[in-house]
């Protein structure tokens, strides 16, 4: 009996992360973590900066991600994001540095609009790489 799989692939705007099959799928959502296993119902959700979590021939398998989007089928799961870098790629000193510089610009009170929103998702996919640095590292 073939264990039940389902195929993961997960595309930023500068590339195709991952690609494969994959056991199960926890994503961060906007209402908490998502779990996908195979079968589960179709749906599209909202994913919000975090930790996505795969598991691979039993071996679990980490990325931080920022916001994006992730649709759900029985068999598949596609997960479009503006993020998605393992512990390994993560440079914690350059983050930092960007995060408070993020922290900076929103404390000086000179940004509104579109520009708020960007400095906040930027310090939002700061703390994500930071959590899962830091977590990985420990």
């Amino acid at each position: 009996m073939a264990i039940a799989t389902l195929h993961l692939e997960i595309v930023t705007p500068e590339a195709r992360i991952f690609a494969g099959d994959v056991a199960s799928v926890t994503l961060p959502g906007s209402e908490g973590e998502l779990g996908i296993l195979p079968q589960h119902a179709p749906l599209v959700t909202q994913i919000e900066p975090g930790e996505l979590h795969y598991v691979v021939d039993g071996v679990e398998h980490a990325l931080a991600v920022g916001g994006g989007f992730a649709e759900v089928t029985g068999t598949q799961v596609a997960v479009l994001t503006d993020l998605a870098v393992s512990e390994k790629e993560i440079d914690e000193k350059i983050v930092e540095e960007a995060l408070a510089r993020a922290e900076e610009a929103i404390r000086s009170k000179s940004l509104v609009g579109a520009e708020l929103e960007a400095t906040q998702a930027s310090i939002a996919r700061s703390v994500a790489q930071l959590k899962l640095k830091r977590r990985r590292s420990s």
